[in-house]
């Protein structure tokens, strides 16, 4: 309702781990709380890619450095992960496209060392970031969510990896969505 001080949060276990929790107050507050902790045994939440660059699933680009992955934050927080190997030494242009007005997250991209290439904190629609890539150099793109009650959210990335533009060569218009 906007005026509760309460949070919430929900996160998948697994039996025979030890999970820790913090509680702190906002900036210099202090006071008491209560501390409510629940497991449904058998619900499982629902995860289309991996969470971590370990895990993230690899997007081949095609010849001529395209692709497009579909995918879906299935809760509020969710992080998709993925990784492509750059096919030129250029720019890679990443464009996520929402579900109309849905798509409220971040997008972010990596090199493999995990220093990040470029980060977009949107609310709208899409996002996009472009960044320089070395060919034959892996790396990764972060699709997360940043919203607790948020209900599944379909979206659609788009990877574009081009030469540097010679001057006075007009380059050829490149519908992003296109793969």
């Amino acid at each position: 309702d906007g005026t509760s001080l309460n949070s919430r949060l929900e996160f998948g276990v697994t039996a025979g781990h030890q999970y820790f929790l913090r509680a702190s107050g906002f900036w210099t507050s202090t006071g008491s709380y209560q501390l409510d902790v629940r497991t449904t045994p058998g619900t499982t939440i629902e995860d289309d890619f991996g969470n971590l660059q370990a895990d993230a699933r690899f997007v081949e680009l095609s010849p001529v450095g395209r692709a497009v992955q579909s995918g879906v934050l299935n809760y509020g927080v969710d992080i998709d992960v993925f990784q492509f190997r750059a096919t030129v030494t250029g720019l890679a242009h990443i464009f996520l496209s929402g579900a109309a007005g849905s798509f409220s997250g971040t997008l972010q991209a990596f090199d493999s060392l995990e220093r990040v290439a470029r980060d977009t904190n949107d609310t709208g629609t899409d996002a996009v970031v472009e960044f320089n890539v070395r060919q034959n150099e892996t790396y990764f793109i972060r699709v997360s969510g940043h919203d607790f009650s948020a209900l599944p959210t379909s979206y659609t990335l788009s990877i574009t990896t081009r030469t540097p533009q010679v001057a006075g060569v007009v380059p050829a218009v490149i519908d992003p969505r296109v793969a």
